[in-house]
């Protein structure tokens, strides 16, 4: 009769939606973590976006002092905050005249600025940039998922 199933044939079905379901599953969690993952690097660059060109190119200096006192709170281990603020608002003056297109320089062209000479004056903001430049780009934990996805797909070409 029609939708019904053999009986040699329904094992083979519910182990394929059984599967299907599980694929689902690693799909949620993979869509869940890469989003998680997204959020953090998000959160870890607007931390550090104050010492980027632009910002001290465009952000008024009683901004740019708030920033770096927000962040010294978060990295109070690695710098003095109170050192920071000083820095930041000297800084962002001396930075204009080094740097040639300081609305475009990276985090990592302003690293090279300081490590060339200004490391003695401006210790907190180096350690800093190297704090940001030094953070990983990428996480095991993501990439395993995805070298389970493709062992998935691969399954689930051959079924």
């Amino acid at each position: 009769m029609a939708g019904e199933v053999a009986e040699d044939q329904a094992h083979f079905i519910c182990a394929k939606k059984s599967f299907q379901l599980e694929c689902l599953k690693a799909y949620d969690r993979l869509i869940s973590e890469i989003k998680s993952r997204s959020d953090i690097y998000h959160t870890i660059s607007s931390d550090f976006s104050f010492l980027s060109g632009k910002a001290l190119n465009e952000i008024s200096v009683s901004y740019l002092e708030k920033c770096a006192a927000d962040f010294g709170g978060k990295y109070n281990r690695d710098i003095d905050t109170l050192e920071l603020v000083n820095e930041v608002a000297t800084f962002k003056f001396q930075v204009k005249e080094l740097v040639k297109n300081i609305s475009t320089a990276s985090h990592l062209d302003i690293l090279k600025v300081i490590s060339n000479g200004l490391r003695n004056a401006y210790p907190n903001i180096e350690i800093a940039l190297r704090i940001f430049m030094t953070m990983p780009g990428s996480v095991a934990s993501c990439e395993r998922s995805f070298s389970k996805l493709k062992i998935s797909k691969h399954y689930l070409s051959r079924v």
